[in-house]
C-alpha cells in the first residue's frame, strides 16, 4: 500500500488511457488534472499530431521538455493528477523531474489493444511507422514505464473501474466516498 499526499503521474503507451483515466481519477480525488500534451499545445500553439505527422518529433520533444520544466516549477507543492505523453519518459531529464513530483502509475495495456486504439483514432504514430514497426517503437518505451511505483493493468473497460483499482493499490481500500469538504476519502471495507 502506497499512501500519497503527492501527485499522481500517469505513464504508459499512447492509447493506454492516461487522459481518460486521469480526468476520472482527478475528479474522484477532487484535485486538478493536467495533461502534458494539452499543455504543450496550449503553451506553444502547435498541434502535436501535425508535428509528428510532419516528422518533427525531435522538435516536439524539446517543447515537451520545456513544458514539463515550467510545469514542475509552478505546481510544487500541490496534489494533482498528471497525464504524461507516451514518450515523455524517453528523456532522462523528464524522468528526474517527474520522480520528484509524485507516485508514478503505469497504465499497462496489451500491444494489440494499443495498436487497435491507435488505428481507431488514426493516431499520428501510425503515419510515421508501419503497424509492424510501431510495436518495436512502443516496446522500447516499456522499460521506462516499468520504473513506476504502481502498475495497473487496463483490463477494465471503464475509467472508473481503473480508478478504483488505482485507489485500492494506493490506499488499500475498496472505493471512493466524498466527505463534506468534497475531498476523496476511503470507503470502509464492509
Amino acid at each position: 500500500m502506497i499512501i500519497s499526499s503527492r501527485a499522481y503521474i500517469l505513464v504508459g503507451l499512447p492509447g493506454s488511457g492516461k487522459t481518460t483515466v486521469g480526468k476520472a481519477l482527478a475528479q474522484k480525488l477532487s484535485v486538478p488534472f493536467f495533461d502534458l500534451d494539452h499543455l504543450i499545445e496550449e503553451n506553444f500553439r502547435v498541434s502535436i499530431d501535425t508535428l509528428i505527422r510532419e516528422g518533427k518529433e525531435s522538435y516536439f520533444r524539446l517543447l515537451e521538455l520545456q513544458s514539463l520544466k515550467t510545469f514542475c516549477q509552478r505546481v510544487r507543492p500541490c496534489r494533482f493528477v498528471l497525464a504524461t505523453g507516451g514518450g515523455t519518459l524517453n528523456d532522462p531529464r523528464n524522468v528526474r523531474r517527474l520522480q520528484s513530483l509524485g507516485v508514478w502509475i503505469y497504465l499497462q495495456v496489451e500491444f494489440e489493444e494499443i495498436i487497435r486504439r491507435l488505428k481507431e483514432v488514426n493516431h499520428a504514430l501510425l503515419t510515421r511507422h508501419k503497424a509492424s514497426d510501431l510495436e518495436n517503437v512502443l516496446k522500447e518505451r516499456v522499460p521506462y514505464y516499468k520504473e513506476a511505483e504502481l502498475v495497473v493493468e487496463r483490463t477494465h473497460p471503464s475509467p472508473n473501474e481503473t480508478c478504483l483499482e488505482i485507489w485500492r493499490k494506493v490506499y488499500g481500500q475498496r472505493g471512493f466516498q466524498k466527505n463534506e469538504k468534497n475531498e476523496a476519502t476511503a470507503q470502509s471495507a464492509a
